[in-house]
């Protein structure tokens, strides 16, 4: 079954089930579920998905003299939105199918830590370029990851057990695969990695990359070279950037063919999240707040990075407009559309490159706001010292 087909028979299944209650704060839909709980359903407008851009999702929500805690992400809440980045409280442990399926503008999510599986579609078709499935989940759904087509790098947690039918179907850019599973995780033969091959398979250490090649999937060296994890450093630098009142994006900024996953830690030294996003959003409280920002394989840990958030009289209220603006025009802006890579923003006089994913240059030349036509694929694109990922 492919992603085509998959979102109509969704929609046939609960077609015929009871209308739940309803309702909207802050610009996102709540069903309620049960005593005390909710979960996130589609906010349609005029027949679209209308979630857009950054999407922050609170741990409980007040309606109507009640208080609910938000449990759960329904079956294609944010499926074709245009959603950008999606932080899911850890209250949430269900995530419905195709939750985000089709959105393709979708570049970073963080996912909640005591989640039990990703299921059947929930990112296929999106934006990912890297993701990471925090320690808990054991199973992953049928194309739970499919047509990811700029996915280049998963971490998977030791609690893994099962990957379904096409999880990773048609993520044909997919390259490092990290997992801390000490036994191999029971995959489909000739199916969960069908039509991929080249990909660098890393592992905790020597006796356990033997069980992997030992294993008829994962040893498949059509697909798979096993490594052994070893420790590593890195140079990452924290950037950030005020978000609304209460929280504050931080971007960590690192080399291009770079990429890590990130355990945070609070004040109290507690794991509040796992993410592979470059971005992620940190809340900001009545007083400066520390945390701990440990770069991670999953397998190893780099050095840890302390970050302080500053009060929330120290932050400036902005809209998402004003961020969105900020964001623009503070870097350079890239992005594909009807056969042509645009380049605009402040960027006037920086060199643009445009490298091939074999590292090519096929570009090159100082940047006037570009239309650079003529390419095809997934390519490179850096822009003085910013660069992105893009598919023409």
């Amino acid at each position: 079954m492919k992603l085509r087909n998959v979102l109509p028979i969704i929609a046939i299944a609960l077609a015929g089930g009871a209308a739940a209650q309803t309702f909207e704060s802050n610009g996102v839909r709540f069903a309620v579920e049960g005593p005390g709980e909710v979960a996130v359903v589609e906010r349609h407008i005029d027949g679209y998905n209308a979630y857009r851009g950054v999407v922050i999702l609170p741990e409980r929500v007040f309606f109507d003299g009640e208080n609910y805690a938000v449990t759960a992400i329904a079956p294609e809440a944010f499926a074709h939105s245009a959603v950008t980045h999606v932080a899911i409280p850890n209250s949430v442990v269900r995530l419905g199918e195709a939750a985000f399926a089709g959105a393709g503008d979708l570049v970073g999510v963080t996912l909640p830590l005591g989640l039990k599986e990703v299921p059947d579609y929930c990112f296929a078709g999106t934006g990912l370029e890297s993701v990471a499935i925090p320690e808990g989940v054991e199973a992953l759904g049928d194309g739970a990851f499919e047509s990811c087509d700029l996915l280049h790098t998963v971490f998977l947690p030791s609690t893994l057990r099962f990957i379904d039918h096409g999880t990773f179907d048609f993520c044909h850019t997919l390259a490092e695969v990290y997992c801390a599973a000490p036994e191999p995780p029971l995959a489909i033969e000739d199916d969960t990695f069908a039509r991929l091959g080249g990909i660098d398979l890393v592992v905790a250490d020597d006796e356990v990359a033997d069980r992997y090649n030992d294993d008829a999937v994962w040893g498949n060296r059509d697909h798979f070279t096993v490594y052994s994890g070893a420790p590593f450093a890195t140079s990452l630098l924290p950037g950030a950037e005020d978000y609304r009142q209460d929280w504050q994006r931080v971007e960590m900024r690192k080399p291009l063919d770079e990429f890590l996953a990130f355990k945070i830690y609070n004040e109290a030294d507690e794991l509040v999240a796992v993410t592979a996003a470059s971005s992620f959003y940190l809340p900001a409280t009545d007083h400066d707040a520390a945390f701990t920002i440990v770069p991670t394989t999953l397998i190893d840990d780099a050095d840890p990075i302390t970050f302080v958030v500053p009060s929330t009289t120290g932050l400036d209220a902005v809209d998402d407009e004003t961020v969105e603006q900020r964001m623009v025009w503070q870097t350079a802006r890239v992005w594909a559309s009807d056969g042509l890579i645009h380049v605009s923003g402040n960027h006037y006089g920086e060199w643009v490159n445009v490298f091939d994913l074999n590292g090519t240059l096929r570009y090159h030349r100082q940047s006037f706001n570009d239309d650079i036509p003529g390419l095809r694929g997934v390519y490179i694109v850096v822009v003085g010292r910013y660069a992105t990922k893009i598919r023409v």
